[in-house]
């Protein structure tokens, strides 16, 4: 027998199974940048899945998404379409009719308009909010730059909009704004035929100020301390999206200048505010996201200091949360996420998301050679004492949305936040903004190519968060008005002013008996 002979092909043998057990345990351990992978938190390993993602852009630019659905299924983004008149963009809603719309037709511009021009004739924080239990269009820009917000709602689609004096609570500064519409809560006293309060928080620097309105939007009452800046220093109080439960409870999510996840939870339609914490482990300045789900059920989502995505959930109103659960596998690095629940334990949580930067921002990498993708994970497991397990989508492939390393709790494109909605029949739509779409951006010779903001674009996962029609589209009782003395149910009083139903007279009466309540007094 000639013994090199057999030591060479005994060593052969070795090498193969060492190489196939290597090979087997990086699949395990992290698949090697799949479009879709299911990561099980309880074994630490991840799996390929075959959860489809798809994308398009709207054809208007944007920064800092925000969308909204109204129960027919049309699309409303905040967007930037050009430069303002003066240090910001010029303020943009466009509207696609439906889903299907928006993959195959134009997105229409609806902001209002004055003179042909946007109202306001600019914008330095776009947001869009539209209230799914009525389908009413807000179109929520911050003008003047950091003082207040123009703001304009429309109940026909945006053909036509209102447009009142004063869209915001008197707070000081006013930037990174958030709004939902809620139940009224008990003692809660309606102006107008409205049937949800709406509250609007803002960061004011020295507190996270919060105002609200009775009467659909057309005043605003003072606005009260959510809770004080625990520094005063840095960016301020910086929160995530708002969201409101069947009951009338409104949560807001906030990073705590960046040290701590917490919620701040008002009973009493926005007037008071209790803190919460989520989790003690250390967060980024980056904003926790919140939804709940059709059983009440509260979900939330954050990345950690290591730019994990991470899960937990509360049956109790923020009272207490599960045990944390890792989204993302060690490989993904997350930034902004955004979340939507829709039946129970069904969940999407979107997010800027890279595989290139494996020691996270301390990767030795040019920024030309990080590509970030507009991923949604998405779960029906987040059941309440279960661990769930998530479907990562990147829904747009090898064809980034962004490159660079400047993603580090603000991103170049989508700056401080995006946007997640359900559409009526349970399909998860994302808001994102695109920065990569030249041939030599996307196959990586060359870095970002859009300048002046990004282009606004929207990502699926085709995956059903409801079995029927989600419940946030449920139809919203009439609004209770003791000053007006009425109960009308809301098939009658949408898209119709107070003014409309009790005359220009009783109406003033009523309204300056309201603000006197209030304390405050529109601006002449």
């Amino acid at each position: 027998m000639n013994t090199t002979r057999a030591s060479v092909s005994a060593l052969l043998v070795l090498g193969l199974l060492l190489s196939l057990l290597v090979a087997a345990q990086s699949v395990s351990a992290d698949p090697a940048d799949p479009t879709c992978e299911t990561y099980d938190p309880a074994a630490g390993a991840s799996s390929v899945c075959d959860v489809d993602g798809r994308w398009t852009q709207i054809g208007h630019n944007n920064f800092e998404p925000t969308m909204g659905v109204t129960p027919e299924g049309g699309l409303y983004m905040a967007t930037t379409p050009g430069r303002g008149v003066a240090v910001g963009w010029r303020a943009g809603v466009a509207k696609a009719e439906s889903l299907d719309a928006a993959f195959t037709s134009s997105w229409t511009d609806v902001q209002p308009t004055i003179a042909g021009y946007s109202n306001p004739p600019e914008t330095n924080d776009p947001y869009a909010y539209v209230d799914p239990s009525t389908g009413r269009i807000f179109s929520f820009h911050m003008s003047p730059i950091l003082l207040c917000s123009i703001l304009s709602f429309s109940d026909d689609g945006g053909e036509t909009w209102t447009t009142p004096p004063v869209g915001c609570g008197p707070s000081g500064a006013w930037d990174h704004q958030t709004m939902v519409a809620a139940p009224p809560t008990p003692g809660t006293v309606m102006l107008g035929d409205y049937p949800n309060v709406l509250i609007q928080c803002v960061n004011s620097v020295y507190a996270e100020m919060c105002a609200r309105s009775l009467d659909g939007g057309l005043t605003w009452g003072a606005g009260y301390p959510a809770y004080p800046n625990p520094s005063l220093t840095g960016a301020g109080t910086q929160t995530g999206h708002l969201a409101a439960g069947p009951d009338g409870t409104i949560y807001l999510p906030s990073p705590n200048g960046g040290n701590q996840a917490s919620i701040y939870v008002s009973s009493d339609s926005g007037l008071t505010w209790t803190e919460r914490e989520i989790t003690d482990m250390d967060i980024p300045f980056s904003d926790p996201a919140i939804d709940l789900d059709a059983d009440g059920v509260l979900h939330v989502t954050w990345i950690d200091t290591s730019n994990h995505l991470w899960y937990a959930s509360s049956t109790d109103r923020a009272e207490t949360f599960s045990e944390p659960v890792r989204v993302t596998s060690t490989g993904v690095h997350a930034e902004l996420p955004a979340l939507v629940a829709g039946d129970a334990g069904r969940v999407a949580i979107a997010f800027a998301g890279t595989r290139d930067l494996p020691n996270g921002y301390q990767t030795n990498v040019a920024a030309r050679d990080v590509s970030w993708g507009a991923y949604i994970a998405v779960t029906d497991t987040a059941i309440p004492g279960q661990t769930p397990t998530f479907d990562i989508v990147n829904t747009t492939g090898d064809d980034p949305i962004q490159r660079g390393t400047s993603c580090n709790s603000r991103c170049l494109y989508l700056v401080d936040f995006i946007d997640v909605v359900v559409t009526p029949d349970g399909t998860p739509v994302a808001a994102f903004s695109d920065g990569c779409d030249s041939a030599a951006c996307i196959d990586g010779t060359a870095s970002n190519n859009v300048t002046d903001r990004g282009k606004g674009m929207i990502a699926v996962a085709d995956f059903d968060l409801c079995a029927t029609t989600c419940h946030h589209f449920t139809p919203a009782e009439g609004g209770q008005s003791p000053l007006l003395g009425a109960m009308l149910p809301a098939s009658e009083h949408i898209g119709h002013e107070a003014r409309d139903v009790l005359g220009a007279a009783r109406h003033e009466a009523l309204l300056q008996a309201h603000l006197d309540e209030l304390g405050f007094t529109p601006a002449e």
